[in-house]
């Protein structure tokens, strides 16, 4: 069989597909009329169900292991999501969350960062398998970014405020016992600027080191002092 004659053949049965008005209806028309209805009535639907899901709310418990401003800040941000019950983790939790009383189970945790910075970690438990545990999933996340939005701009505005600084610099201070005069210069300890003992008598002790960052791998220290009874 050639060319031609299957060019005859693919002639033929398309003439008589074209003369079964019932074929081209089927294949042609009601395909184009169906397809937008489906998709139509499909997203009613699903707009319709997470509606639903979203007037009905959950239950949410929340177990806080850090218990500061910020964390309590979190858990308040929760609550104002709407038609939400945020519950404190107790001993009957995980029964609960197991017979599908409570949707999801928060947890904020503190963390060290390798800079030595601390942050704050959160983990919702939740059933990847029920839609509505999803839905409060992603509602939470939202709700949880916002407030991660706010903590960092407020933290930026008090970054600009010469008195917070000066508060931060003082804690640095105190906890470490270096002052950070010139960048990556340390002076101190300053607990051991003044001492006493029995040969010395009264010692006046001056040091300093580099200090680049909470990790670094070496650091160079030298210290000079002076013993007043020390001839």
């Amino acid at each position: 069989m050639n060319f031609k004659h299957s060019l005859v053949i693919y002639r033929k049965e398309l003439m008589e597909v074209l003369r079964d008005k019932r074929t081209i209806f089927t294949t042609f028309i009601l395909p184009i009329i169906l397809y937008p209805l489906i998709i139509v009535g499909f997203n009613s639907i699903m707009i319709r169900q997470t509606k639903s899901l979203e007037e009905r709310g959950a239950t949410v418990a929340v177990q806080d292991s850090v218990n500061n401003s910020i964390s309590r800040q979190l858990i308040q941000d929760l609550t104002k999501i709407k038609n939400y019950t945020i519950i404190p983790y107790s001993e009957t939790t995980s029964r609960l969350y197991e017979d599908k009383d409570i949707q999801c189970i928060v947890t904020i945790r503190d963390s060290l960062g390798s800079d030595g910075t601390q942050f704050f970690k959160v983990y919702i438990q939740y059933d990847k398998s029920k839609e509505q545990s999803r839905m409060v999933f992603n509602k939470l996340s939202e709700q949880l970014s916002k407030t991660e939005e706010n903590v960092y701009q407020m933290m930026d505005e008090l970054q600009s405020v010469p008195k917070f600084k000066k508060v931060v610099k003082a804690y640095e201070v105190i906890s470490s016992g270096y002052y950070n005069a010139f960048k990556a210069i340390d002076f101190g300890d300053i607990y051991s600027t003044v001492g006493y003992n029995e040969v010395e008598g009264f010692r006046l002790r001056l040091g300093a080191r580099t200090y680049f960052s909470p990790n670094d791998l070496w650091r160079a220290a030298f210290y000079t002092a002076y013993g007043f009874r020390d001839h």
